[in-house]
């Protein structure tokens, strides 16, 4: 049985080649790489792979008949993503739960000469996700009208212009719940760091959070109100006045992780900077669930 997606064959004239894959892990260093083959087996690990990915119980009833429950991994993921998401942070959360539920093919389409910068090429190659596809809006609009799945599968959209282009898609989609101010992502996305002794700031957790999810607002708090980057939003205040705030992620010392996972969506270590998690986003989205009765 064929699974993979019925895209129109003049897509390939749009695939990134192995040079420009080549130019983006050579553009990132040590470090940068370190950092995103941390998130990738972080991501790994909680998104861990089935054992068994596709199974069928049979269930019998003592009054007769009884049903029949499939389970599988989808035929396909398409993962569109446009310039205002161009973060190896956010696109590697999305693309993860579909790697390691088993889907059977994944593309990823940017959308845009921004959308596929060097750091997320690099992340993608890392993630060993290379069947990607660079659009405009407009031919991503026709692709969406065009595209024919045989089989099950999942359209992806991080951005607004993405999910414009395939708002018509009579198709399956997840994308990330809006904002009440209508903000994109990662720019629209606020960040709170907390911060108790000075030990815990240094240079490099603020170039790590850049590199993994550039453009993130950032508030910097701790007791004394002077911890954090000397230019950045520095706020004072202890922890329970922190957990007053609407941020859609908090970075933390480890000790007050469980605190704050009761008021956050998203919550990190200070060993996790940069790293992101789609609240809500698991593996059973890249699951087919067939059930029969009889």
């Amino acid at each position: 049985m064929d699974h993979k997606i019925c895209l129109p064959e003049e897509l390939e004239a749009h695939a990134i080649d192995e040079e420009r894959f080549a130019q983006a892990y050579e553009a990132a260093g040590d470090r940068q790489r370190s950092l995103l083959k941390s998130l990738i087996a972080a991501l790994w690990h909680l998104h861990a792979p089935k054992r068994v990915r596709s199974e069928m119980h049979e269930v019998g009833w003592e009054q007769g008949g009884g049903a029949l429950l499939l389970t599988r991994p989808l035929s396909w993921a398409l993962l569109c993503v446009d310039a205002s998401a161009a973060s190896p942070g956010l696109v590697l959360s999305a693309l993860m739960p579909a790697l390691t539920s088993g889907v059977l093919e994944i593309a990823v389409i940017g959308i845009g000469t921004d959308s596929l910068t060097h750091p997320v090429l690099t992340a993608l190659e890392l993630a060993g996700q290379e069947r990607v596809f660079e659009l405009q809006a407009h031919e991503a609009t026709l692709l969406a009208r065009s595209v024919t799945p045989a089989h099950s599968g999942i359209i992806m959209c991080l951005g607004h212009d993405a999910q414009a282009a395939f708002a018509n898609a009579r198709l399956p989609m997840w994308s990330p719940k809006p904002r009440a101010d209508g903000r994109d992502c990662p720019s629209g996305f606020s960040l709170g760091v907390f911060l108790e002794e000075e030990h815990q700031y240094a240079k490099q957790l603020k170039l790590d959070i850049d590199y993994l999810l550039p453009g993130v607002a950032i508030e910097w708090w701790s007791p004394s109100g002077k911890l954090g980057p000397s230019k950045a939003q520095r706020r004072a205040g202890d922890f329970p006045c922190f957990g007053k705030n609407c941020f859609d992620a908090v970075l933390v010392p480890q000790r007050f992780c469980r605190l704050a996972l009761e008021t956050f969506p998203v919550v990190l270590g200070l060993d996790r900077a940069g790293h992101w998690l789609w609240p809500g986003l698991t593996g059973d989205h890249f699951r087919l669930r067939h059930s029969a009765m009889f």
